[in-house]
């Protein structure tokens, strides 16, 4: 890294844990989590949005737990209930549209239950779902790596690199790792994550509306390909904090803990009620 990279990184670093921090402790003296909590067990006001909020504050503790900490375990743990929470926001609006950055959770975790269950469920909305045109498309090839569909994420991939939407252009990058990926072309997978990690094109993409508790640290998409590489047998290495190194073996923990009651009682696997069509 250079040495003006460096100090920015440092001072984004900074700002991040200042920010989170402050988040954190602000759920804690609002009793935020404890109202959020009431409002799911009694099944009153907007317990679907309570589910997002304690999502985001999951999310926000594990980026401290590292940022800050440097604690992998205690990292994971949140990954975890980041995950299950995604889980069970589907039982509330099991027809609810999202994109790829619903993975992250799971990914990170190394739970394989939950992980299975985001992989065996297609997630993604089905409208545009092959319009390369159309974000849809692009998060649809998480799903479709996932599931470890190789021929269909390389003809999509040459799809949108034949196409090259000029409304698409800053994801032509993604598209260069899904086609590295499909063909187990480590070097070039290396190369696109080295492209989306490097300062210049990370500016913008670290920074998405949908990033706005991981920006400071990481490039959210970066770490869920890199994760997604090692997950599949390809153990990439890159030069840059935007994907800290430690979080991509596959290395379950021991243990899982569910923090609140209405996560230990939850059945993952209660079927999902979506309506046909609907996304």
């Amino acid at each position: 890294m250079s040495v003006d990279f460096s100090k920015k990184y440092q001072a984004d670093l900074n700002a991040g844990i200042k920010h989170l921090g402050e988040h954190v402790q602000g759920a804690i003296e609002r009793k935020a989590v404890e109202e959020c909590l009431h409002y799911i067990e009694t099944n009153t006001g907007n317990p679907s949005a309570c589910v997002g909020a304690l999502t985001d504050h999951s999310l926000a503790q594990g980026m401290l737990a590292w940022f800050r900490d440097k604690d992998l375990e205690q990292f994971k743990q949140h990954c975890y209930e980041m995950a299950k929470l995604e889980r069970i926001a589907y039982h509330y609006k099991p027809d609810r549209h999202t994109g790829d950055l619903v993975y992250l959770g799971p990914l990170l975790a190394d739970n394989e239950e939950l992980l299975s269950w985001f992989t065996s469920n297609d997630l993604m909305p089905a409208k545009n779902r092959n319009n390369p045109r159309q974000n849809s498309f692009l998060w649809s090839q998480m799903m479709y790596a996932l599931h470890g569909d190789w021929a269909i994420v390389e003809e999509r991939a040459q799809k949108m690199l034949a196409m090259a939407p000029p409304a698409q252009k800053k994801y032509m990058i993604d598209e260069h790792f899904y086609l590295a990926l499909a063909r187990g072309d480590l070097a070039g997978m290396e190369a696109a994550l080295t492209e989306l990690t490097s300062p210049k094109v990370a500016r913008f993409r670290n920074n998405d509306f949908s990033f706005s508790y991981t920006h400071f640290f990481i490039g959210a998409d970066a770490v869920m390909y890199a994760k997604l590489a090692w997950m599949h047998g390809h153990p990439v290495k890159i030069d840059t904090p935007y994907i800290p190194q430690e979080w991509l073996p596959v290395a379950p923990l021991s243990t899982y803990k569910d923090p609140y009651d209405f996560m230990r009682t939850f059945d993952i696997h209660e079927p999902l009620a979506r309506t046909p069509d609907a996304i």
